[in-house]
Formats: C-alpha cells, sequence, structure tokens
C-alpha cells in the first residue's frame, strides 16, 4: 500500500512540474542570439568590430583568433551596465559565417536591446560592402 501512495505521488509531482513548465511567461523582447550571414569571417569580424564600436560601449575584448569580441555598455534608461559577448565563426564548407550574440545585465535584459542594435548595424555595415 505504502508504494501506491509514493508511485502515486510521484506522479503526481511530474505532473505539476510539467504543467507549471508549459505555461512560462514569455520575454517582452525574445533576444535574438545568432544570424547566418553570407559574408566570410574576415568580412563579418570586420562589421562586427565596427558594429560593436558604434553602439558607443567600451570594447573590453578583441580575439580575432577566437572569433571574440565583449562590449561593455552603460544603458542610461535602465541606469545599469550590461556586457555584450559576441562570436564570429566560419561555418563548415561554405562561404558563410555565423554571429551569435549574448547579451548579460544584471536584472531587466530584456528592456534592454543592445543585441538588437548590433545586429542591425551589422545588416547595414555589410549590405553597404
Amino acid at each position: 500500500m505504502i508504494e501506491k501512495s509514493a508511485l502515486w505521488s510521484v506522479v503526481l509531482s511530474a505532473g505539476l512540474i510539467l504543467a507549471g513548465c508549459a505555461n512560462l511567461p514569455k520575454a517582452e523582447h525574445p533576444h535574438e542570439i545568432q544570424k547566418t550571414l553570407g559574408a566570410s569571417a574576415q568580412d563579418t569580424w570586420d562589421a562586427a568590430l565596427e558594429a560593436a564600436k558604434a553602439l558607443n560601449g567600451e570594447i573590453i575584448l578583441t580575439d580575432k583568433d577566437s572569433g571574440l569580441i565583449v562590449l561593455k555598455v552603460f544603458d542610461s534608461k535602465q541606469r545599469q551596465q550590461a556586457f555584450l559577448s559576441i562570436l564570429v565563426e566560419q561555418m563548415v564548407n561554405t562561404p558563410t559565417s555565423a554571429v551569435y550574440a549574448i547579451l548579460r545585465a544584471r536584472s531587466d535584459a530584456e528592456q534592454i536591446n543592445t543585441d538588437g542594435q548590433f545586429f542591425a548595424k551589422m545588416q547595414t555595415i555589410l549590405s553597404g560592402r
């Protein structure tokens, strides 16, 4: 009898956990973290660096060999500091490259659109080449 009640307890707990996960709220600003671009890694790196500089933040790390750029920005509206980590990577066996942008902030990161501004600026730079 104890085994049956323990089994039902486990089944009920699992059901409640799954039901709770199904109703997670959506972010107001869903972050786009990856774009595939029809440009070489060199052109994409140059555009990513130029776009990062245009965001008026402080570039605290650039490592071309690994494709990593880290940008520190201050959002005056939210009055907080955030970090944008950018990775440029050549796609295997294709002339395209991928760019990943991850925004980290202490709170309300969904209210900061630095990643969206970065991708928009990159697209503008690459389309002008």
